[in-house]
């Protein structure tokens, strides 16, 4: 059995969170940062994907891995800004799980908070500047705060994990 993790990462949260996957597999593997290096999918019978949230799904180039999956065993992962919520989170699993063809099995889907790029925080600040009463800025700048120190050792430990259990059936 041999197994691939997969991931895009724009500030690192994907990247953690892929390495302490690969960590986690107990079997033949490579990982691979998406732009790296050329990927021959078919040479594995797991697949592992990781992306970073954009806009409430996942970002075009793990998307464009996923359109691509066939008759493979998939692992999916992401972070995101937002802290988990159940039903925001639910939604954006859904949305990434339908782009996957429908003849591959989802061993499951692991979803996690990440810090927030600077730049978008600081746009929060000069809105919150011309707007100082807009308490959904405020609540933005708050989640932004908290998610400064995501993925943390917790959400590693959870991560591997999620690869544990989702492994389990399949490795006899």
């Amino acid at each position: 059995m041999k197994a691939i993790v997969i991931y895009s990462s724009l500030t690192g949260n994907t990247k953690k969170i892929a390495e302490a996957i690969y960590e986690a597999i107990p079997f033949n593997k490579d990982i691979i940062k998406l732009g790296e290096k050329d990927i021959n999918i078919e040479e594995y019978d797991i697949v592992v994907a990781g992306y970073w949230v954009d806009k409430g799904t996942c970002d075009d180039k793990i998307k464009d891995i996923l359109e691509k999956i066939n008759n493979k065993e998939v692992m999916i992962f992401g972070t995101l800004g937002a802290a988990d919520k159940g039903e925001y989170y639910d939604k954006i699993k859904e949305r990434i799980e339908e782009i996957l063809p429908e003849n591959n099995k989802i061993l499951g889907h692991f979803l996690c908070q990440g810090k927030i790029n600077e730049k978008l925080t600081d746009r929060y600040k000069v809105m919150l500047k011309e707007n100082p009463d807009d308490i959904h800025i405020k609540e933005q700048l708050k989640n932004h705060m908290e998610a400064k120190s995501h993925p943390d050792e917790k959400d590693i430990k959870n991560a591997k994990e999620f690869t544990e259990n989702a492994l389990r059936n399949i490795i006899k």
